[in-house]
């Protein structure tokens, strides 16, 4: 290349770089443009979520959450109020008989029992423990949309990536949206909140060179690692975007402050993961032990070589040998360590055959139910931005974030963060191609065109009706008045180191048992936390009376709640997992909703609701 043409390209290169920082900085007519179109962002995401679905959350005196989850997440912010700050860790409440690990960190608990404790000054009533904990899903979406606007912003070099990134954010129907919903009081949101925090606080403390940042970061990395039982997959993908940035950066000389960065973010993020995790069954611990080896130990290792070896291929030859020999050694002293990484990995990537929905695949067409245009617009976001050779923190990220959820839906609600910052690099780079004078105009038809199509999904999204009915409301308040207490503690309820064991049990789709918990105050044999307890279904799927007795044979079940919609919609399901291919006309489930079950008799009917209690 000429030198004239090397000129030509750095004069090309000063140019865009001046017109970006000019795009980036507010006019002096509205110096306080930005910000104010940030916040009205960030509230308007919050009212999305909350003034559609007031009605349905809230109705009379009764607080309805959405799905089922968030019932059994509120029945332990109930446990911690009575108990404040102690939380339940087995719940004798959640499966009969001998009650459950709680698999649901207790960070959001806290999150919505402490301002409850404070504003109700020690002593919060019912129904302001229940309107903060419908709150807290919108507050942390608002919350995601202003972590997206610095990445965005910190990433790119320019305000309006991370305004669109944003807004992009508040609207973008699909997994996230939903789950941010008012009343959907389950720790999805958080997961979002904490992991998009740690994305922001890493590119921030390594473009300013400080550890203070990687401290910051350690610490709500640590804090999402009790927040969620399922943390060690991000360790994981931080461990490889470690991994990759350290090997790019080595073509030019080893960074040895990213090695006490990573360092520092993976101790501080381990340590309160196996302080919380310590009551673990062995292998599951010695797993986790062996997580926080190789995460803090992989930064450390390649810094002493950086400091000790001069030569990069000594360096990469004497790393692959450590790395050989740890895996050889941990193969031999970890049983079944394939196995484990086998199941783990599986559990990420591969939901296929699972009967709920977030489990499923993700397809073209639920790609772009959940994102719309922005998910094709993250490829050339993602080319864009690759060409500025920046932090490879949110291409690891995005790659392998992408490779989950095309196995699980589940992981959506995570992309969301790329979607809308690779979305909006995308948008920009169209804006910069247009005359100064017609930019806004540009940029506000761009965005219109990019979330247009998904508007009607989210407003339909928005004005959802809730699960819960008021005749499964009802029917719970009736059998929690109308049955006897299963256990002879005195508010065992609310007790969180409650050891007895419930003396019945209360049968029903897996569906409905945190419900149950929550509301009636007692304890079912099944429910969402557990897939695998299949009793309820291989019951209701049996074909006749002795069948079925067959399979309660030993267990106490006093009564039997039945739903109309496990008859029709949801039988795919209970014949799925029972794994009886039985049809539903000759199912005992029919002949139990026909009230001609031998054994159990009618006791209450209210809609599509009916409970059946054991003939002695």
């Amino acid at each position: 290349m000429s030198k004239k043409k090397k000129q030509r390209r750095l004069q090309r290169k000063q140019e865009k770089a001046k017109a970006l920082k000019k795009a980036s900085k507010p006019t002096k007519a509205f110096p306080f443009l930005y910000p104010i179109l940030v916040l009205l962002t960030v509230v308007g995401a919050f009212l999305l979520r909350v003034l559609p679905s007031w009605g349905k959350i809230f109705v009379g005196n009764q607080t309805y959450f959405r799905e089922v989850d968030p019932y059994f997440q509120m029945r332990l912010v109930d446990a911690m109020l009575h108990n404040f700050p102690n939380f339940i860790r087995h719940d004798m409440f959640t499966l009969y008989p001998s009650g459950g690990d709680v698999g649901f960190g207790p960070v959001l608990t806290f999150l919505v029992a402490f301002p409850s404790w404070v504003i109700g000054l020690g002593h919060p009533s019912l129904h302001l423990v229940s309107t903060i904990g419908a709150l807290v899903p919108p507050i942390l979406a608002a919350g995601v949309c202003l972590i997206i606007y610095f990445l965005g912003k910190e990433l790119s070099g320019s305000k309006r990536v991370g305004l669109i990134a944003a807004v992009l954010a508040s609207v973008l129907p699909g997994e996230y949206f939903f789950r941010s919903l008012l009343g959907f009081t389950d720790q999805h949101i958080l997961e979002v909140f904490l992991t998009s925090l740690v994305l922001l606080l890493i590119v921030v403390g390594l473009k300013r060179k400080s550890l203070r940042w990687a401290i910051l970061a350690g610490i709500v990395f640590g804090t999402y690692q009790v927040a969620w039982h399922g943390g060690m997959f991000f360790i994981f993908i931080l461990w490889v975007w470690f991994v990759v940035q350290y090997f790019w950066t080595l073509r030019k000389s080893p960074d040895t402050f990213l090695c006490k960065f990573a360092f520092v973010l993976f101790l501080l993020a381990c340590i309160p993961m196996l302080w919380y995790d310590r009551e673990l069954i062995k292998p599951l611990f010695q797993f986790k032990v062996l997580v926080t080896l190789v995460s803090v130990g992989t930064p450390l290792i390649l810094y002493v070589l950086s400091r000790a070896l001069k030569s990069k291929r000594a360096i990469v030859l004497t790393f692959l040998a450590i790395s050989l020999f740890a895996a050889t050694a941990a193969l031999s002293l970890y049983e079944g360590l394939i196995i484990r990484i086998k199941d783990q990995l599986m559990s990420v990537f591969w939901g296929w055959g699972a009967t709920i929905s977030e489990a499923q695949p993700t397809d073209l067409p639920t790609a772009f139910e959940y994102f719309g245009i922005p998910f094709l617009l993250t490829f050339v976001g993602f080319f864009l931005l690759a060409r500025k050779k920046p932090n490879m923190l949110l291409f690891v990220w995005t790659i392998i974030l992408l490779a989950a959820l095309i196995g699980q839906r589940r992981w959506c609600y995570y992309y969301v963060v790329p979607v809308s910052i690779m979305s909006a690099i995308c948008i920009e780079r169209v804006v910069e191609l247009v005359k100064a004078q017609a930019r806004t105009a540009v940029l506000v038809i761009l965005i219109l065109f990019t979330f247009l199509p998904s508007a009607h999904s989210t407003w339909g999204m928005a004005n959802m009706g809730n699960q819960m009915s008021p005749s499964w409301y009802n029917s719970l308040t009736w059998l929690r008045a109308n049955s006897p207490d299963p256990f002879t503690t005195q508010d065992a309820y609310y007790k969180t180191d409650l050891k007895e064991e419930p003396s019945y049990g209360v049968l029903c789709w897996w569906d409905f048992g945190h419900w149950i918990t929550y509301i009636a105050h007692r304890a079912p044999i099944s429910n969402p936390a557990y897939q695998d307890t299949s009793i309820g279904s291989t019951f209701l799927t049996s074909r006749t009376p002795e069948e079925a007795e067959k399979e309660i044979e030993g267990w106490n079940i006093k009564y039997i709640i039945l739903s109309e919609d496990v008859l029709t919609g949801k039988w795919y399901a209970v014949v799925g997992k029972s794994k009886k291919n039985t049809p539903v006309e000759q199912s005992v489930a029919y002949m139990l909703w026909q009230n001609r079950y031998p054994g159990y008799s009618l006791v209450h009917q209210e809609g599509e609701v009916r409970i059946y209690e054991k003939v002695d």
